[in-house]
């Protein structure tokens, strides 16, 4: 008798699951975004954005416990990983002369 009952319950549950839609977070255009939004924008798990966060790397704004994301402090956090091409940034060669300035073997 109990495994019939058990049955029953299990389809019934089943049936509710699948007439009710299953919501997808999706990243808006929002100017803010929480901090799911801004892990799935930046292909990042929530935990290394937490890690981001205690480190510095990217900012964000703290509203009691409440953490958000601007997302354009989102691009320029991505921006300062950027690595340019060869021949693309004329500060790169500035550095490498600096730093071989005056030593004949790194020349």
């Amino acid at each position: 008798m109990c495994i019939g009952v058990c049955i029953v319950k299990l389809t019934e549950i089943s049936e509710q699951q699948n007439n009710t839609a299953t919501v997808i977070p999706v990243v808006t255009n929002a100017p803010y975004l929480r901090p799911d939004e801004a892990a799935k924008l930046l292909g990042i798990s929530r935990r290394c954005l937490s890690n981001w966060q205690k480190r510095r790397v990217i900012a964000f704004y703290r509203i009691g416990r409440t953490v958000i994301f601007k997302r354009a402090d989102i691009e320029a956090a991505l921006s300062r990983f950027r690595i340019n091409a060869v021949g693309e940034s004329a500060t790169l060669q500035k550095r490498r002369t600096r730093h071989t300035e005056g030593n004949p073997t790194l020349s």
